[in-house]
C-alpha cells in the first residue's frame, strides 16, 4: 500500500482501523457458512442520524439486502441521532458484546473521536466490512467557467465563495484539498443540506459548490448549474456524470470519497463476527446490492474484516492533519 500524501488521498476511494483485528475476519470473508452461530432473535442497526437522510436510506436498503441473503433474519434500523453521530455510537459502544446489535457507520465515526472528546473510539468496535462509497460534484453558475482549471485559475485573481454541508465532513474535506491542490485559498460558507448548496450555485450567491451526487442531479439536469467534475477516483457512470472528468482528469490532483460500512461491538465472539462478515460478503454479491449502488450514486466498497479496518486507519490518516484546518 502507499504512501505519500497524493497517493494515499487517491487511494482512500478504493483502498482500505476500526478495530480489534480478528484473523477470522478472513475467514468469514472467503465464505464461511456460520453454522457456528446465528442470531437467535431480531437484529438492530443503529443509525447515528435522523431518518430520512443519505446514510438512514442506505442503512434500510442494507438491512433489506441482509435478509434477503439469509433465510429468517429480520433487522429493524433504528435512528439514534444526536452530537453528530456521538449518541449513536457511544450506545453502540455500550453494546460490545451483543452479536444482535449491529453499527452503520460513515465518516463521522472517525472524525467525532478525532474532533471532540467522546467516550468511544473506533478501537472500541469490531470491523464487519464496507458498503460504498460516496464523492462529490463540484458544481458551478452554468458558463461561468470552462472547466475546473478554469475555477482554480480564478481563484488565483480572487477569494471564491464555496459552500459545503457539514463544517467537517466529506465536502469539507474535499475543499481544504483542492485548496492544497491549486495553491489557492476559498471563503467558506457551510449550508444545511446538499439541496440548498445546489439553489444557491444556481442562484449565484456561491461561485461554487460541493456536494454528494444526488442533490446536485436535479439542477444539473434541468440545466440550472454544471458540473465541472467530481472528486471520485474513477467516472462516474451515472447518466447525469456520463461526460463529467473525475477532478484528476480535469488536470487537479485530487480524489477523496466518503464512506459507509457496518461495525460490530469490540467483544463479540469470533464466530459471531464470522457471520456477520460472511453474511456482509453475500449481499455485496447480489443483484440487491449493485441495484443499491445505482439508486443512491454510489460505489462499491468491497473491504471486508481486517481490509475494512486498514481502510479506516487510512482514512484517520488522510483526515486527521485536515481537520485543524477546518476550525476542529
Amino acid at each position: 500500500m502507499p504512501r505519500n500524501r497524493s497517493t494515499l488521498v487517491a487511494a482512500i476511494t478504493g483502498g482500505a482501523l476500526a478495530v480489534t483485528a480478528l484473523a477470522a475476519c478472513d475467514s468469514g470473508a472467503e465464505g464461511s457458512s456460520g453454522d457456528a452461530w446465528e442470531p437467535s432473535q431480531d437484529v438492530t442497526i443503529t443509525v447515528a442520524f435522523p431518518a430520512g437522510g443519505g446514510t438512514d436510506g442506505a442503512a434500510r436498503a442494507l438491512a433489506e439486502g441482509l435478509e434477503s441473503v439469509r433465510e429468517d433474519l429480520n433487522v429493524v434500523v433504528v435512528n439514534r441521532d444526536g452530537g453528530s453521530g456521538t449518541v449513536g455510537y457511544t450506545h453502540a459502544q455500550q453494546q460490545s458484546n451483543n452479536p444482535h446489535e449491529l453499527t452503520f457507520v460513515e465518516p463521522g465515526f472517525v472524525i467525532v473521536p478525532e474532533t471532540t472528546e467522546v467516550g468511544f473510539s473506533i478501537d472500541d468496535f469490531n470491523s464487519v466490512g464496507g458498503i460504498s462509497l460516496y464523492t462529490s460534484a463540484v458544481i458551478a453558475p452554468n458558463d461561468q467557467y470552462e472547466d475546473l482549471e478554469d475555477l482554480i485559475a480564478s481563484a488565483e485573481g480572487e477569494t471564491l465563495t464555496v459552500g459545503f454541508p457539514n463544517a467537517t465532513g466529506p465536502q469539507a474535506i474535499s475543499t481544504v484539498l483542492m485548496e492544497q491542490a491549486g495553491g489557492v485559498e476559498f471563503e467558506h460558507i457551510v449550508y444545511q443540506n446538499g439541496g440548498e448548496i445546489a439553489a444557491a450555485v444556481a442562484s449565484g450567491d456561491l461561485d461554487f459548490g460541493l456536494t454528494a451526487l444526488e442533490h446536485a442531479e436535479g439542477f444539473i439536469s434541468d440545466g440550472r448549474v454544471e458540473a465541472l467534475a467530481v472528486l471520485a477516483d474513477e467516472p462516474v457512470e451515472q447518466e447525469t456524470y456520463a461526460d463529467v472528468p473525475t477532478a484528476q482528469e480535469a488536470g487537479l490532483d485530487v480524489s477523496f470519497s466518503g464512506f459507509r460500512g457496518l461495525v460490530t461491538g469490540g467483544d463479540l465472539a469470533e464466530e459471531e463476527l464470522e457471520y456477520w462478515v460472511s453474511a456482509l460478503d453475500d449481499y455485496r454479491a447480489s443483484e440487491e446490492y449493485q441495484d443499491s449502488l445505482e439508486l443512491t450514486m454510489t460505489q462499491e466498497l468491497d473491504e471486508s474484516g481486517e481490509d475494512f479496518q486498514t481502510y479506516l486507519g487510512e482514512f484517520t490518516e488522510v483526515v486527521s492533519p485536515i481537520l485543524p484546518e477546518l476550525g476542529s
